[in-house]
């Protein structure tokens, strides 16, 4: 396949943040962390003419391109409805090749049913590709319990932004005091869950931002992000970051997120900035990815099956929510000694064997091993 059109997100390499919020996080499909993974399929994989997006005209698209590559997330579920895009698809005829669908799930013991139309897509990449590349181990247990089996377990395409090069992750000092820290939350329905376990853990992560006023990474929460970039702060969204951040002045928070606070819509600057702190924790998965691009020591608090998992394939270091007693407080130090480093460096080569064989395996051209030495 050397013509291929990418079912992706542009792959953007900045954004100029003066822009309006809400045209911001479109070009980036709600959540900056999607930058990660979509730049680095766009970087490695060599084409002879490129297109992407994930509205196009099909007789176009199969008169200019020789097949669809899709850069894919956490579809493997029972919420994710892509009946349109799936039609469009089918109307080319091309063959489709699958890169890093996931699975998501409450936990590995329940198998996610999914909807009809994300079966269709990947029962017409598993008839028209020799391999579906997925996160981890439960979702090719998820596909194989659908029938699929020609499938290679790859991780998400994320740590190929340095080309393959090596990447060293380093303790520079035996206490962090430039600590990093990030956590999830994605629309209002957040807050009317703070009695589990997860959500708990996740509020507090906001809250002890703002206490010990450490930086705090944004990727979805466009209340805190619109209060960075100057952008209108409607009442709803004073309103969620009052009781995001435990009942303070609004004041109080904006000046937190003016000071502290952190948005990236390009990779390089992110990777850029984490590159100069000491310590990244918190519960994003591409958080802790963007972290380990910058050889920077990272921990992820895993709090799904989704990050679980990707923390096992990638090599990510990883306590579970259930690991931490927010009730009795969060010692960095402690978890900054439990942080193995040397995980990743000991899947790292693994990680890239696998890309490696799933882009020959399926006709793909890559730039593996094009980039020089993190070290």
């Amino acid at each position: 396949m050397k013509r291929p059109y990418f079912v992706s997100l542009f792959p953007y390499e900045d954004i100029d943040v003066r822009g309006n919020l809400s045209d911001l996080m479109q070009k980036v499909g709600r959540n900056t962390g999607n930058l990660l993974f979509t730049c680095a399929l766009h970087r490695i994989v060599r084409t002879e003419a490129y297109a992407s997006g994930y509205s196009f005209d099909p007789k176009e698209v199969a008169e200019r391109h020789d097949g669809i590559i899709v850069s894919a997330a956490n579809w493997l579920s029972s919420s994710f409805d892509m009946t349109p895009l799936v039609e469009l698809i089918e109307q080319t005829q091309l063959p489709v090749i699958i890169v890093g669908i996931g699975a998501q799930s409450p936990n590995a013991s329940v198998i996610p049913k999914l909807t009809e139309s994300t079966e269709r897509l990947v029962r017409i990449a598993s008839d028209t590709s020799a391999t579906i590349s997925v996160r981890g181990d439960f979702s090719a247990h998820v596909l194989e319990r659908y029938g699929i089996k020609n499938v290679r377990v790859t991780g998400c395409p994320s740590l190929l932004w340095h080309y393959g090069a090596p990447i060293s992750v380093e303790k520079k000092t035996s206490i962090p005091k430039k600590l990093t820290l990030h956590s999830t939350r994605h629309d209002l329905g957040f807050l009317r869950q703070q009695h589990t376990p997860e959500h708990r853990l996740n509020l507090h992560l906001y809250r002890v931002a703002i206490r010990q006023k450490h930086d705090l990474v944004l990727q979805s929460e466009t209340p805190d992000m619109a209060a960075i970039i100057g952008d209108t702060v409607t009442e709803a969204m004073t309103r969620e970051l009052y009781e995001v951040y435990g009942g303070l002045e609004h004041e109080i928070v904006a000046k937190f997120l003016s000071q502290n606070g952190k948005l990236f819509f390009g990779v390089e600057q992110w990777v850029s900035y984490l590159s100069q702190r000491d310590f990244v924790v918190g519960t994003r998965i591409h958080g802790c990815v963007a972290s380990i691009l910058a050889g920077t020591p990272t921990l992820l608090i895993a709090h799904d099956s989704r990050t679980e998992e990707m923390a096992v394939t990638l090599g990510v270091p990883f306590i579970r929510v259930s690991d931490i007693d927010i009730d009795r407080g969060i010692d960095w130090q402690v978890l900054y000694e439990m942080c193995d480093v040397g995980v990743f460096e000991r899947k790292y080569p693994n990680y890239l064997s696998g890309f490696s064989e799933f882009f020959k395996e399926n006709g793909l051209v890559s730039n593996l091993g094009a980039g020089t030495s993190m070290r």
